[in-house]
């Protein structure tokens, strides 16, 4: 860059134009020595619109006299270099100017200097990147008009302030150190970034830091160029739903689903899981097609889309594979996987066969579901969509509106549940069902003092059907809440006729979990007491450690209001499920029953007796009573005696017992 050093050159005229004086710089400058230009017209040396200008100036300082300073540029020469002339009043005599001074000096290069100068920041304010211009310390100097459109900050925002000031929370301290230390080590940077608005808002954007060095001190200043890459970032997103979406429904395509079968196998895998999937096929398809139209057809597979959408996990995937394919896709599974393929196959079955209403006409189809389990039916994503295929093809060949595991055993399992399932919903109406009751002895005098009923399901095609098989069903079904009804209310009346003989026995009925989250839970059994006229104080329910792991709080206040009516509450099989003795404390209950596995053994394994020993303690510490379930033997019974157990429960006693032979077993031992 030119500095000052470029010498003056000074010219006295008079009004007239007559040099009266020139130094020998001006002299050099305009090319002759200093004898050449004395008494020479200055206005010679002029180009016409030099001439004007000079004119101009000049009558502007005789209208203005000694206070008026003005300046022109002009060559004075044909040299391409630029003079920059002050020209003012040096003599006057009677307020008429006689003598006019004009000292210049060459201007070119700081003209050049000024006008790069000009363009740049012509640059940097019209262009459409966000520029920012920071010292070494951080501190910003200044942004352009693409920066504050951007952001919303400005230089009256941003000037002397931090770099830090732009920072956001969508980036740790890590990431932006990371790139303080990039920029000094090797004096750029540049990356994908989230970039803050003055309105606290993010936007993806393209960054590019770089140090501006001079030849006598490097890296004085950074610039920062800012991009908005939104619409990119958008468009990036739309290209990729379009690349992994099926576009008339919306779902995964096959491409997208086969990348999550391969992430949730490679998990299953590393995790001991099992995954599930579920190839359904449209039954009868293109005869809706052919009927209705190809129009009325993909409106038809957009509504089978979203039922599909409604029945799985937000960790599941369904895809549509082409055509009227579709798979879906259950992660994180278990060796319960099996039930929850049973579960969501049975779903679909009734989502997609119920009538569709398209452009006001009713359509029913059904599907066909062929099931592959990972790593059983394969393990890897090719192997398990074949083998579900081939799953899905003898569905269709079974009649179709049905399901088929690949495997055949599994099969043949699913298929003597789903069978059972609906013999168990005629159950109750055809008669098959009945309550049978087991006696409670007191321990030292081996009085009954309670009855349990335990119901029962004999069915003409199926025999005796034990209720470790049917019960699971009924709770996977929701069954099990009519049958509930139906015990509470035919025990309680069972309990009254007893209780009208003279056998006031407590009755104890089983609770399942589905009956405890029911909202009408309370209501069932108030009406079961007012149908029967049963005495709530001698009605007890029984339910399992395994279902306090649900709503604590919910079922506390579900049991405290029961036992405020009278009603008594028994922890079934207590040692083998997962309560903490804090739920002892905090629930309304009134009695243990120690789970038979530990009493089978009491009398050979010292470990089980201590444990019984220290339930017991438990339970009589806290004011419970404490039943032994299981007792078979006479010994058993010895032992539980000996250590303070309240009651016994078992075959030593008496088999469960059918609703007549519990009254003739009553009038003997009552």
């Amino acid at each position: 860059m030119p500095r000052s050093s470029s010498p003056i050159l000074k010219v006295q005229f008079l009004l007239d134009g007559k040099i009266t004086y020139i130094n020998t710089a001006a002299a050099k400058y305009l090319q002759g020595s200093i004898e050449t230009f004395i008494g020479k017209n200055i206005y010679t040396l002029l180009t016409p619109k030099e001439l004007i200008d000079f004119e101009i100036q000049i009558s502007r300082l005789n209208l203005n006299r000694p206070l008026w300073l003005t300046q022109l540029a002009s060559s004075l020469t044909e040299k391409a270099e630029r003079i920059k002339w002050s020209l003012h009043l040096i003599s006057s005599l009677d307020d008429n100017v006689v003598e006019i001074q004009a000292v210049g000096r060459n201007i070119t290069a700081w003209a050049q200097v000024s006008e790069n100068l000009d363009l740049a920041m012509k640059i940097i304010e019209n262009s459409v990147d966000g520029i920012l211009v920071m010292d070494q310390q951080g501190f910003i100097l200044m942004v352009n008009h693409a920066f504050t459109l951007m952001t919303g900050f400005g230089n009256e925002d941003l000037v002397g302030k931090p770099i830090s000031i732009l920072e956001n929370n969508q980036h740790s301290a890590e990431f932006y150190g990371a790139i303080r230390k990039t920029l000094f080590e090797q004096g750029a940077w540049q990356g994908e970034i989230w970039q803050k608005r003055k309105n606290n808002e993010t936007f993806p954007a393209w960054i590019s830091i770089s140090a501006l060095s001079s030849t006598e001190q490097p890296s004085t200043h950074f610039a920062l160029y800012l991009r908005d890459i939104s619409t990119i970032k958008s468009m990036e997103e739309n290209l990729s739903f379009i690349a992994f979406h099926d576009p008339l429904t919306g779902l995964p395509n096959r491409a997208l689903f086969q990348n999550r079968l391969t992430h949730a196998i490679e998990l299953a895998r590393r995790n001991q899981k099992m995954v599930t999937i579920l190839f359904l096929d449209l039954d009868m398809f293109k005869t809706v097609n052919d009927t209705f139209g190809h129009d009325k057809g993909d409106l038809l597979l957009q509504e089978i889309a979203y039922r599909l959408g409604t029945i799985i996990r937000q960790s599941d995937t369904v895809a549509r594979m082409g055509g009227d394919e579709f798979t879906l896709l259950l992660e994180d599974g278990n060796q319960g996987s099996i039930v929850g393929a049973y579960t969501v196959a049975k779903k679909i079955l009734q989502v997609v066969s119920w009538p569709f209403t398209i452009d006001r006409r009713e359509i029913v189809i059904t599907p066909s579901i062929g099931i592959s389990i990972f790593p059983t039916d394969g393990d890897d994503v090719t192997t398990l969509l074949k083998n579900a295929d081939l799953a899905m093809y003898r569905a269709k060949e079974m009649g179709k509106n049905n399901f088929q595991f690949f495997s055949p055993e599994l099969n043949v399992k699913v298929h003597k549940r789903l069978d059972m399932e609906n013999h168990l919903r005629r159950a109750q109406e055809c008669g098959e069902l009945s309550l049978y009751y087991q006696p409670i002895v007191n321990a030292k005098t081996q009085k009954v003092t309670a009855i349990e009923a335990l119901l029962r399901w004999e069915n003409p095609e199926l025999g005796k059907v034990y209720p470790d098989e049917f019960i699971p069903i009924a709770e996977s079904s929701g069954l099990i809440l009519p049958m509930g009804e139906w015990v509470l209310e035919n025990a309680c009346i069972k309990g009254r006729a007893l209780h009208d003989q003279g056998f006031l026995v407590k009755l104890s009925i089983n609770l399942s979990g589905r009956q405890l989250e029911s909202e009408n839970f309370v209501q069932t059994i108030e009406s079961a007491l007012e149908v029967s006229g049963f005495n709530p104080e001698f009605l007890s329910l029984e339910i399992t450690e395994s279902l306090l792991m649900g709503n604590l709080e919910k079922i506390r206040k579900a049991l405290i209001y029961l036992r405020s009516l009278g009603i008594g509450v028994s922890i079934d099989d207590f040692g083998t499920g997962y309560s903490s003795l804090n739920s002892l404390v905090v629930l309304p209950i009134d009695t243990l029953k120690i789970d038979k596995s530990f009493i089978s053994d009491i009398a050979n394994n010292p470990h089980n007796l201590s444990l019984v020993q220290g339930i017991i303690s438990i339970g009589h510490n806290l004011e419970l009573m404490v039943v032994g379930e299981g007792v078979e033997t006479k010994e058993q019974a010895g032992l539980l005696t000996a250590n303070a157990c309240d009651g016994l429960q078992g075959y030593l006693f008496s088999y469960p017992l059918s609703d007549t032979a519990i009254t003739d077993y009553l009038s003997e031992h009552f």
